[in-house]
């Protein structure tokens, strides 16, 4: 028989109760990722969500592009500069990104008060990140035209989605394992 050594833990470790479980945490986690995936495809959540959030994030990123130094326009998702035009489509809102990092989230065993925090912070971060790639996205086109889908797809899909994970490790680790959410969720 092998034993372990009895290791003293690390100031971030996680204080986790007794009756967690991975399995159920990934079972929670599939339950909200489907769930929300299947809610941003009702046609009043696309209506007054999706849409005027995609419509939002157009205007707020070709401001912003338009602050240093390029006409960028904006009319509602499309984008448009001296003779390019840009679509911005729903799933080129930020909004499936906070899906995937809001279902980690709610299925971490925490109080509510600390998953509140949690979906704060994943929702500034995840959207702020969002609208900096629109830009970086508007610019990459306008210059660089033949290496927008490098971007589009492959670089920037990898940034959002690890900084969904990113931003779920940081509220894990910092806000969601602090002492007193763990008194709190523990019943002490």
């Amino acid at each position: 028989m092998v034993e372990t050594p009895n290791l003293p833990p690390s100031d971030l470790s996680l204080s986790l109760p007794e009756t967690w479980s991975f399995k159920r945490f990934l079972l929670l986690y599939a339950l909200y990722f489907v769930a929300g995936n299947l809610i941003l495809l009702l046609p009043p959540v696309k209506t007054w969500f999706v849409a005027p959030w995609t419509e939002l994030n157009t205007h707020w990123a070709a401001t912003l592009a338009g602050l240093f130094g390029s006409g960028f326009q904006a009319v509602e998702t499309m984008v448009y500069t001296g003779g390019l035009t840009l679509s911005v489509k729903p799933g080129c809102n930020g909004v499936h990104a906070l899906v995937l990092c809001l279902g980690a989230i709610l299925a971490f065993p925490a109080t509510w008060a600390s998953r509140a925090l949690g979906v704060l912070m994943a929702t500034f971060g995840i959207f702020g990140l969002n609208i900096v790639r629109l830009v970086n996205l508007f610019y990459i086109a306008q210059r660089f035209p033949d290496r927008l889908e490098l971007f589009h797809v492959y670089i920037w899909q990898t940034l959002i989605a690890l900084l969904a994970f990113g931003v779920f490790l940081l509220w894990g680790t910092f806000v969601a394992s602090t002492p007193a959410a763990a008194e709190t969720r523990d019943g002490g």
